[in-house]
């Protein structure tokens, strides 16, 4: 009964939310992009668009079973499902393995994905066809890595709220998993689901103990997913996965609420490769993502384990702050001191800092192209904005203590 109020409150704050604002397609990249909109209430639509992977070589042997792709002390790195309980740095170059350290004393039965956080790499051991009541995530402590001692292991244990059928039948479950992400203090995962063909992500806290993974949202993906990357400040998850037939695509999901991934923005992107079974995905910037494919064999057929790269900047660069900016102080803590309203703007626009020692104040577009600058005197400022198109804008504030930045929207009426 509870719940049910719970949920009956949400709607009526969304409601009046809605009201008091317009709910619409807030992404000027989406086909039915609303001008007017000030809520993003998840509705936008895309043109299908299929982007070919760089192909930067044939992973090793000892790597056919690439299962995770990880970005962790500027370089590269992957593991195996099975049979290896060695964490592999990669040549972005040429594929080749340059390094590698002992994650676990012992093979997994079947490590399927890692993720992290600055302090620990989690390894999920979760690989199941159906019938597995012995779930985990093993998490690692980065410190004993780094110094080339033993590693350090937790364990959190955890089953499915939703599951009360197991089955020993290949390909017939819903409750597999091969990705999942850290999100502030819990761990979201996303199954990989061979009768529905789409994927249901569940909660669960990120330390040691043993819990019950709750749903937290469900999306018909029509593929079977297979890693994912987490932008998380920036509220961009992104999702590979394949098809029946072994085509891979990603799926980008942002300016979602919260944690609510499939609450905002939803996009494919197709590749046109065939005979790719697409396992792990891993980026550094949020524009451009590393992906691993498993060896694959069928009769006379093989395609080997291989690294690839994607550019995906023409579909995000509007969205992720620019790099060419180059924020020094872009923490939460600095941007809490600056105010931008209406965001998004029409018109005119005011910002308003805590900070009265700004010296200058620049606006970027979404490319990181200088728009204007200003020397502001206090720290109220006004910004006329008449000339300027829709679209996603920066601005870069400057004062003594250093840089910090704030994205904001012009929305023209």
């Amino acid at each position: 009964m509870k719940r049910w109020i719970l949920l009956f409150v949400i709607f009526l704050s969304a409601s009046f939310s809605c009201l008091a604002q317009i709910c619409g397609c807030t992404d000027p990249l989406a086909t039915n992009y609303d001008a007017e909109a000030t809520v993003n209430d998840g509705s936008c639509l895309y043109d299908s668009v299929s982007v070919n992977p760089d192909i930067v070589g044939v992973l090793p042997d000892q790597l056919a079973g690439t299962s995770s792709l990880v970005y962790w002390n500027g370089n590269y790195w992957t593991a195996c499902d099975h049979n290896s309980p060695y964490l592999y740095q990669l040549d972005t170059i040429s594929g080749t393995i340059t390094d590698s350290v002992l994650l676990v004393p012992e093979c997994p039965r079947d490590l399927e994905e890692i993720a992290q956080d600055d302090y620990y790499f989690y390894l999920g051991d979760f690989g199941n066809i159906g019938d597995r009541t012995d779930l985990k995530i093993l998490r690692v402590a980065k410190s004993a890595l780094l110094s080339g001692g033993a590693p350090s292991i937790d364990t959190i244990f955890f089953h499915y709220e939703d599951q009360t059928a197991f089955t020993s039948e290949a390909f017939s479950s819903d409750f597999d998993c091969e990705a999942f992400v850290v999100n502030g203090d819990s761990l979201y995962l996303f199954t990989k689901q061979w009768v529905s063909y789409g994927t249901k992500c569940y909660v669960l806290p990120k330390q040691p103990g043993n819990y019950v993974a709750r749903l937290r949202g469900q999306y018909q993906i029509d593929g079977l997913v297979t890693g994912a990357a987490l932008f998380e400040e920036q509220h961009l998850l992104v999702l590979c996965c394949y098809s029946l037939v072994l085509q891979p695509s990603v799926h980008l999901f942002y300016d979602y609420p919260l944690c609510d991934f499939f609450m905002g923005n939803k996009r494919k992107i197709h590749t046109p490769l065939m005979l790719y079974q697409t396992e792990a995905i891993a980026t550094s910037d949020g524009l451009h993502y590393y992906l691993t494919n498993e060896d694959f064999s069928y009769e006379f057929f093989h395609m080997p384990a291989k690294l690839m790269k994607i550019d995906l900047s023409a579909y995000l660069t509007e969205y992720l702050s620019p790099g060419t900016l180059d924020v020094e102080n872009d923490d939460k803590e600095a941007l809490r001191g600056i105010r931008v309203y209406p965001n998004p703007c029409t018109d005119k626009c005011f910002v308003e800092v805590e900070n009265e020692n700004v010296t200058m104040l620049r606006l970027y577009d979404s490319l990181g192209h200088l728009i204007t600058e200003i020397s502001p005197s206090g720290n109220f400022i006004s910004l006329d904005l008449k000339s300027y198109p829709n679209g996603i804008y920066y601005l870069l504030l400057t004062d003594t203590a250093g840089k910090s930045s704030k994205r904001m929207i012009i929305k023209q009426r």
